[in-house]
């Protein structure tokens, strides 16, 4: 019988667990899950959080992808025969994207039946066919493909880039089976990041707490990376501040 192989994985996790995790850069398992790990190594995983996590106020939900770089040996824990998953390329989600779709259907469709779901749920790590990485990552998106929410995202100005322009005028299959190339545009990731960093600061500046928009309901306020995307820095919300124009100028001239 030929062995089913599958080019992502899902990772189970949360900011609550008690492993000594930093999601966005490494994750820790058990020497039990290290074929599935391998087997996703130099591609792309998505982080799901189950309910049973954050003290069973898990949210049963995908909310983030990274790309699995190296799986090295824990020798900072102390605990034999775990390693750590190094990841990079970590972007959260627009929206968290839940376990089962409107109709009732599991986005993982090696879950054949409720009653599957249970025992593959459990596998912290576990392989994620093609088609499902990649509606799961479109749906994680949200309305940052939404052509009337093009300028609400600053998108406009992306789209003097062919590439970009391309992208955000793709029908939603082909965004699907655009995926990869979506996942690393910087602009794209750019408007996701600010859309993250706004929202998190209810669209006010941190600065002057103003919350300002202009004549077509554009948010003025800028997000601005604390920690340099091209000296490392993650986009993620906890690496971001929302300023205003009138802020950043000052702070440029201090």
């Amino acid at each position: 019988m030929a062995v089913v192989e599958y080019p992502y994985a899902v990772f189970n996790a949360s900011r609550g667990t008690g492993y000594e995790d930093r999601i966005e850069t490494r994750y820790h398992f058990p020497h039990g899950l290290l074929k599935p790990a391998t087997a996703a190594l130099g591609k792309r995983i998505v982080y799901y959080e189950p309910r049973r996590a954050a003290e069973g106020r898990g949210r049963n939900a995908y909310f983030a992808t990274a790309r699995l770089r190296e799986i090295v040996p824990d020798e900072e824990t102390g605990r034999p025969g775990h390693h750590f998953a190094l990841v990079d390329d970590f972007m959260p989600f627009r929206v968290p994207v839940p376990l089962r779709r409107p109709d009732g259907s599991y986005r993982e469709s090696r879950i054949e039946a409720p009653q599957s779901a249970k025992g593959l749920l459990q596998n912290s790590i576990r392989g994620l066919p093609a088609p499902d990485f990649a509606a799961i990552v479109v749906a994680g998106l949200g309305d940052l493909f939404d052509p009337s929410k093009v300028a609400l995202h600053d998108l406009d100005e992306a789209v003097r880039d062919p590439e970009t322009r391309e992208l955000l005028h793709l029908p939603r299959d082909d965004l699907e089976r655009r995926v990869e190339q979506i996942l690393v545009n910087r602009k794209v990731r750019d408007a996701s990041f600010r859309a993250n960093v706004r929202e998190a600061y209810a669209f006010r500046c941190a600065v002057t707490g103003l919350a300002l928009r202009n004549g077509g309901g554009r948010p003025e306020v800028h997000a601005a990376h604390i920690w340099a995307v091209e000296y490392g820095g993650p986009d993620v919300v906890q690496n971001g501040v929302a300023l205003s124009q009138h802020s950043i100028g000052c702070s440029t001239a201090a």
